[in-house]
């Protein structure tokens, strides 16, 4: 009989705690389900942007049309917001899959691939402006989406869950 103060430890204990290390290492070797989650989290976010336009993700509101933009968009597309023209591009960031929609076994890469009509990236001259049209940012990575990203990985890593 143990006494009172002995402590009882067997090697069936290490065994059951190797195999909880070694199936967190096989999911860490493909952390694709808790990249495609975290996508889901950033489609949201890119809806919020649109719809708080630009607040969101940069803290910032889009700056306004000029005048004479803004007079030709309400006679040609009344009620339309700003960067929702024809919706292509809203459509491209917050409908899954989005224009860019890749994960692999370490990463998640979101956001959009549209282009003008002329074949222009479209995106990247809102995104930074040009001598003609002040920036009105769509992406940004923002602190809570890296926890997000965070969350998903440690989930997914340690309980296989996303």
């Amino acid at each position: 009989m143990p006494s009172t103060n002995a402590i009882i430890f067997r090697s069936s204990d290490l065994t059951r705690r190797a195999e909880e290390l070694l199936a967190m290492a096989e999911r860490a070797e493909d952390t694709s389900p808790a990249w495609r989650r975290w996508g889901d989290d950033v489609t949201a976010a890119f809806r919020e942007q649109f719809d708080s336009q630009g607040v969101r993700l940069t803290g910032d509101v889009w700056a306004p049309l000029s005048p004479r933009y803004a007079a030709w968009k309400a006679r040609h597309f009344p009620g339309q917001p700003i960067l929702r023209l024809t919706d292509v591009l809203f459509a491209s960031m917050t409908h899954r899959p989005l224009g860019v929609d890749r994960v692999t076994d370490h990463s998640g890469e979101f956001g959009t691939n549209v282009r003008s009509r002329r074949g222009a990236p479209y995106p990247y001259y809102l995104q930074h402006g040009t001598r003609f049209m002040p920036a009105r940012p769509l992406v940004r990575r923002t602190p809570d989406l890296v926890e997000a990203a965070s969350a998903h990985l440690r989930r997914w890593i340690v309980r296989g869950a996303v």
